[in-house]
């Protein structure tokens, strides 16, 4: 569910709360703060949780460059010591 979903959900809960239980006014208006509130820390949450994803990606995008660039090192090392086994051999 996205944020704007959830804040229409928890306004709507809200304003049904109110008008069931016969809150006052100032009660009304303190529920509605706190909607707002929870829905600004769920946003808080996901923006902080995709952040994490990104450099977790980043980080494992980096670690993946540098073992290839290792492999590619060891091969030519590999090959390096095949050719100067073969001159030996002749």
């Amino acid at each position: 569910m996205n944020a704007g979903k959830q804040r229409f959900l928890i306004l709507g809960l809200v304003a049904g709360l109110a008008a069931m239980g016969g809150c006052s006014k100032s009660d009304t208006q303190k529920l509605e703060k706190d909607a707002k509130a929870t829905g600004k820390d769920l946003q808080k949450t996901a923006s902080d949780a995709a952040d994490a994803t990104k450099n977790a990606a980043n980080d494992a995008a980096d670690k993946a460059q540098k073992a290839a660039d290792e492999a590619k090192k060891a091969a030519e090392k590999a090959k390096t010591a095949v050719k100067d086994a073969t001159k030996k051999k002749n």
